[in-house]
């Protein structure tokens, strides 16, 4: 995505690091939150920040938490309906290097079940790579 639409769509501070957009405006994003985890830690602070954006959001029908990932790391993840604008959005963490990661998808709601297989099925593919500067990616 472009910095000038960055800015417009996110203009506070600590906007995601990555932001992918398509031509059809299914959005990807993912951003270290800062915060040490463990493995174990995945269910218990999905479902807090599912607590946090039913607070915030409470006009948005929001699915369970489902945990998923046959990957090395597990994902912990819901999904949020806005039907007002005809989208649908995951939120989900994970880990990296012991961080949490929060990664958002978003996407017109008549392609619900083309994404949502998909990203399911993205879970199930995380992996860490090595550090670049050590040579092991």
């Amino acid at each position: 995505m472009e910095e000038e639409k960055q800015f417009r769509r996110y203009p506070w501070k600590g906007r995601p690091e990555f932001i992918l957009e398509n031509c059809s405006g299914v959005q990807v994003t993912a951003q270290d939150t800062g915060q040490k985890m463990e493995t174990v830690q995945i269910r218990s602070a999905s479902e807090a920040v599912c607590r946090m954006t039913r607070e915030l959001f409470p006009r948005y029908k929001l699915s369970p938490v489902y945990l998923g990932g046959e990957s090395r790391f597990p994902v912990g993840w819901f999904r949020m309906e806005m039907p007002e604008i005809e989208t649908e959005h995951i939120k989900a963490l994970s880990m990296a290097k012991e961080h949490m990661i929060l990664l958002t998808f978003t996407y017109p709601d008549r392609e619900s079940v083309k994404w949502r297989s998909i990203i399911r099925e993205s879970f199930r593919t995380l992996k860490e790579s090595g550090d670049k500067a050590d040579g092991t990616n």
